[in-house]
């Protein structure tokens, strides 16, 4: 009873904070695989395509991708990570999620164990600190579930939101042609 509860909170907390946040990736936002190391069909852009298809890397260990998400700097603060179709070992153990200004310089956001996936397309989630926004981000997998093969995710989210703009505008001075309005706008002059 007390394990029962325990999950019920876990997922009721889940659930608040992942209402809070969105996805800040959709199809069609500049991603780039760790390596041209994948089958045609189940290239990496099938890890941000809100679809039940797959991103599957041959290099087993250290895969991922690069994604800059199209709406611009944002702040991440979890992960949803959707399991593949087939043979669980692919399943990444570990995540590496680095963000950057300019896609060449990365710096570490979060990283740690992503929990077993207990049935096909599951999604487990990932929440983090962070409260510093980037343009681009570098998610890796270092290790995988024993697999000899390959790496293998249905889906991933980067859990956010857009970041604060800028909220300072700069001033326009504006000259009215109106004598009355010439008048009206008129500052007093200091003594």
């Amino acid at each position: 009873m007390k394990n029962r509860l325990l999950t019920l909170l876990l997922g009721c907390l889940c659930s608040i904070a992942q209402a809070q946040l969105s996805d800040v990736t959709q199809p069609g936002d500049t991603i780039v695989a760790t390596s041209g190391n994948s089958p045609g069909s189940e290239g990496v852009t099938n890890a941000i395509d809100n679809a039940d298809t797959k991103y599957l890397n041959f290099d087993i260990t250290d895969t991922g991708f690069t994604v800059t998400p199209s709406i611009g700097l944002t702040v991440v603060k979890g992960l949803s990570l959707t399991s593949a179709n087939d043979a669980p070992d692919r399943d990444p153990t570990t995540y590496l999620l680095e963000g950057s200004y300019d896609g060449e310089n990365f710096v570490e956001i979060s990283s740690g164990d992503v929990a077993g996936f207990p049935t096909r397309f599951h999604t487990n989630y990932v929440f983090f600190d962070n409260a510093v926004p980037f343009s681009t981000y570098r998610l890796i997998f270092p290790t995988v579930g024993g697999s000899s093969c390959c790496m293998q995710i249905a889906e991933v989210e980067l859990l956010g939101a857009a970041a604060p703009g800028d909220v300072t505008q700069p001033c326009l001075l504006y000259t009215s042609t109106s004598p009355r309005a010439r008048q009206k706008s008129r500052m007093p002059s200091s003594a």
